[in-house]
């Protein structure tokens, strides 16, 4: 309004003041969502890491932790830096390595996995994810053999009915898993039953 005053009593011509308020509003406007959208962006970059790339202290420590053997205690920080940054690639990739170094080779897989959906260009995670796949797919058929000779013995103890199921589940074989959920209901219901 204040800009309209001035132009009025500047200017006795309605068109060329009409025309000029226009044009002064117009600039103005169009510098102020000029400078929201350098504003916006600048906000993105920074908080993407793209402009200032810097390691986090969490992640610092996490790095020092494992260096120094002490997996678990660098899976508890990475666990708060994975809630805090859910879209960065690199704590889960960096939680997966602590999971494979404790023998915790289905959770190194899920992360790997996050891991490189959040970053699909980066070879060396689809190299470790792939690496991790195949030691968890050994080490289920180890431990479905094992609970199939347990079965031999004794086909009546259900849990192992129960152990390959999740085993099956792991390996993502869901028809075999359902089998054996279902032999191990049926085993753990006539156990049951004939208890009572």
């Amino acid at each position: 309004m204040l800009i309209f005053n001035r132009l009025f009593i500047s200017n006795f011509n309605i068109d060329r003041m009409t025309f000029t308020q226009n044009k002064i509003s117009n600039n103005k406007s169009s510098r102020s969502f000029i400078r929201l959208v350098a504003l916006v962006l600048v906000f993105v970059l920074i908080g993407s890491g793209i402009v200032f790339p810097q390691e986090s202290a969490v992640i610092s420590e996490a790095k020092a932790q494992m260096e120094a053997g002490k997996y678990t205690e660098a899976i508890d920080l990475l666990n708060n830096y994975v809630a805090a940054e859910p879209r960065r690639a690199e704590g889960y990739a960096l939680r997966a390595e602590c999971y494979d170094n404790t023998s915790q080779y289905y959770k190194a897989v899920l992360d790997w996995e996050k891991a490189t959906k959040l970053d699909p260009a980066n070879q060396v995670l689809q190299s470790n994810l792939a690496k991790s796949r195949a030691i968890l797919r050994n080490n289920l058929q180890e431990k479905i053999k094992g609970h199939e000779r347990e079965l031999a013995i004794d086909p009546s103890a259900s849990e192992n009915y129960l152990a390959i199921g999740k085993a099956y589940k792991q390996m993502e074989d869901y028809q075999k898993a359902e089998e054996y959920y279902d032999k191990y209901l049926s085993k753990y219901m006539k156990l049951h039953l004939m208890r009572f």
